[in-house]
């Protein structure tokens, strides 16, 4: 009997430090910077330069204070040039593109981009805070 309580005490103090290092960690993690990129081509349509203002006022209203202290960071990025090819390679994107990087997931908002920036851009606003997260 002994044994067995002294095996279960031991178990639970095992598990109790596990569940201390896995908050540790989770706390740890989402203190790097988030970057937003939106590759684009050259030749750009209203819609291509709506998925760029709405996305860029969506992350000034959502997190003011992180972009002004560098927090949360937004780039759009001529694809075609040689430096906008060689950044696109570099994260493996291929052609027009919205992508949120954060804490090294890659999250693709392309679609959802181009679908609500004109017609619904408070969808493309909440797309952003669901890859984001409160920060």
């Amino acid at each position: 009997m002994k044994n067995a309580a002294l095996f279960l005490s031991i178990l639970l103090l095992l598990g109790a430090g596990v569940g201390v290092s896995a908050q540790k960690k989770q706390g740890k993690a989402g203190n790097g910077p988030v970057k937003v990129y939106y590759f684009h081509n050259n030749h750009r349509c209203a819609t291509c330069m709506a998925v760029e203002s709405k996305t860029r006022a969506a992350l000034e209203e959502l997190y003011p204070a992180q972009m002004k202290a560098g927090k949360v960071s937004f780039t759009a990025i001529n694809g075609e040039s040689s430096s906008g090819k060689a950044e696109a390679e570099g994260l493996g994107i291929k052609g027009q593109c919205l992508m949120v990087v954060k804490d090294g997931k890659k999250t693709d908002l392309t679609d959802k981009a181009f679908m609500y920036c004109k017609v619904s851009p408070e969808k493309l606003k909440a797309a952003l805070h669901d890859a984001i997260g409160d920060l």
